[in-house]
């Protein structure tokens, strides 16, 4: 037991009910190696199945700080093995900058099978909690009653980072436990997982169901894109800055086939039922298709990346043992009903998805947030985390009170948490995150820009600044791989229709055609309607249930309510 005085009170740890959980351990003593410090590794597993690890440098070299990785997918096991040099999910990233680190496989062990494996889940409600919220914060109390007991004393600071749905994951400890950590890294959150991972990537798979596309094939794509595109943003770089500024982009002089033109028009509209009510506040960006190999089924193999197509499994594990109440291990992606299908959702929604916005504790608490999507992400839309962002801003009282404690960076041309890095990536993937947040939460100053930096195509290194949305670096003459060449901008511009700012309007409760529902609730289907506002812009008008996107009032019949 200790005893001393820590930043806020008199601490006395670990407190007896710290280890109530904790069914088995084990401490062993790894030596330094070349690329990591010395350390003693504790190995614990926590009732009924959360096994994690706590890596401990020596006491000269720790810092006072505990850092917890998230982990990716559907987890599973213990994942200490991501290089050194890689932040995101990454248990060395903390390790080497002297703190004691943890990570956790959130309950459950795929058997090496690797984490679109799902069959974990069947029948298994118990683990779909601890998968869901309950892992994190389990381990990060025993982790920290550890520390104390090891150091005789408790960490100063404490920070999470996660990305996917370990992004998810640090967005939901800053809703349901915001005592947890001083500060958590929220990466390409993968916040509404019923909605990502159930429709949406139903409606990826059903759109290139039957249809691929070579190598060729998804160059021409690529190409056409950087054509009408790349040179928006004053610089042709080889990347999209902010696919929300192109122009729809016209694949008619690619070559392809006309079911492979239908499979892109599909690919790049959001998830609608058939009366064209919008699922999915997301949708595939511009600028992603170099990755589409790794990530969207039926893209051949390139010499730059394998065809590997994940959005496929991850689909349709988590529509068979997943997705909804009753598992279904027949279950696949053509089956998936974008009119009944969706509503089925709700129940397994309320364990996964982060999507509350009343972050009222967390602000209350002094906590802080860094949330960073990137732009050329393809399995995990950046357009729903803009959604969300903007959805608190308007739910914590405006753009200046929300930037005090939680701030969005979205990242040039980077693939789903730098998956692309082992691979060919064209993004301004290497930042310090966890430094800025450190800055923040330490020493009181926002970080109002982040030096990110990259490759080209080529390999030719380059650096761009990062700012907080809704500002974006803007290109003001010069060598376009200096960061001095960059400045920050708002010019709202946003010329794509389907990136249109959401408005809500009359709203329709129960007996939408066949869609199933329980009485009283309220549905997120409605009969669209469209009016046209401004040349060549469309707005849909529509509403959502406060369950899902926006924790508000509903407004009132043949009403409507702006999301400034």
């Amino acid at each position: 037991m200790g005893y001393g005085r820590g930043r806020h009170h008199y601490f006395f740890c670990p407190k007896p009910d710290d280890f109530e959980f904790l069914l088995e351990s084990d401490i062993e003593f790894v030596e330094a190696t070349a690329e990591l410090p010395a350390y003693w590794k504790f190995a614990g597993t926590l009732f009924p199945e959360i096994k994690f690890e706590l890596w401990l440098p020596a006491e000269k070299q720790w810092n006072k700080r505990f850092y917890m990785a998230g982990c990716g997918g559907f987890c599973g096991g213990v994942d200490t093995s991501f290089p050194v040099g890689q932040f995101t999910k990454n248990i060395k990233w903390g390790i080497v900058r002297g703190y004691a680190s943890a990570t956790t496989d959130s309950g459950h062990d795929n058997g090496g099978k690797g984490r679109t494996y799902a069959e974990w889940a069947r029948n298994n409600r118990r683990g779909e909690v601890d998968w869901g919220y309950r892992a994190v914060h389990e381990v990060a109390r025993v982790c920290k009653a550890l520390i104390c007991l090891f150091y005789n004393r408790p960490p100063k600071y404490s920070y999470f980072a996660g990305c996917s749905f370990g992004g998810r994951q640090a967005i939901m400890q800053a809703l349901r436990y915001p005592e947890d950590f001083d500060g958590v890294i929220s990466g390409a959150p993968a916040l509404e997982y019923t909605g990502l991972v159930a429709t949406w990537m139903s409606w990826i798979a059903q759109a290139v169901d039957g249809v691929t596309f070579n190598a060729e094939d998804i160059a021409a794509v690529q190409q056409a894109v950087l054509d009408q595109c790349d040179g928006i943003d004053g610089v042709e770089d080889g990347l999209i800055s902010d696919p929300r500024r192109c122009p729809q982009i016209d694949f008619g002089g690619t070559g392809l086939s006309g079911d492979q033109l239908a499979a892109l028009e599909q690919i790049y509209r959001k998830a609608e039922n058939s009366l064209g009510a919008v699922l999915y506040e997301g949708v595939m960006p511009y600028g992603s298709e170099i990755y589409w190999p790794i990530w969207v089924p039926n893209v051949a193999t390139t010499p730059e990346a394998p065809g590997i197509g994940l959005i496929g499994p991850f689909n349709e594990n988590f529509l068979r043992d997943m997705a909804f109440q009753t598992d279904d291990p027949a279950f696949t992606a053509n089956d998936f009903d974008f009119d009944a299908h969706p509503a089925l959702l709700e129940f397994m929604g309320k364990i996964y998805n982060a999507l509350s916005t009343d972050l009222t504790k967390f602000y209350k608490l002094g906590k802080k947030m860094i949330i960073y999507h990137g732009w050329a992400d393809s399995i995990v839309p950046p357009t729903r985390t803009i959604a969300y962002y903007e959805a608190v801003v308007a739910a914590m009282g405006g753009l200046g009170k929300t930037q005090k404690f939680a701030r969005l960076f979205l990242v040039p041309g980077m693939d789903h948490c730098s998956t692309a890095q082992a691979f060919t990536f064209i993004g301004f993937d290497n930042f310090d995150a966890l430094g800025a947040l450190e800055y923040w939460v330490e020493k009181g100053i926002a970080p109002d820009e982040i030096l990110a930096s990259g490759k080209d195509l080529i390999g030719d290194a380059r650096s761009r600044p990062l700012y907080p949305y809704p500002l974006f670096a803007q290109y003001r003459g010069g060598d376009p791989y200096d960061p001095d060449s960059f400045g920050p901008a708002d010019d709202g511009t946003v010329r794509w229709p389907r990136f249109r700012k959401d408005t809500f309007y009359a709203f329709e409760i129960n007996g939408l055609r066949d869609n199933p529902v329980s009485e009283g609730e309220l549905l997120r289907h409605f009969y669209p309607y469209d009016f046209d506002l401004g040349p060549g812009l469309r707005y849909d008008w529509r509403v959502w249930s406060p369950s899902m996107l926006f924790d508000t009032d509903y407004p009132g019949f043949n009403g409507t309510f702006d999301v400034e």
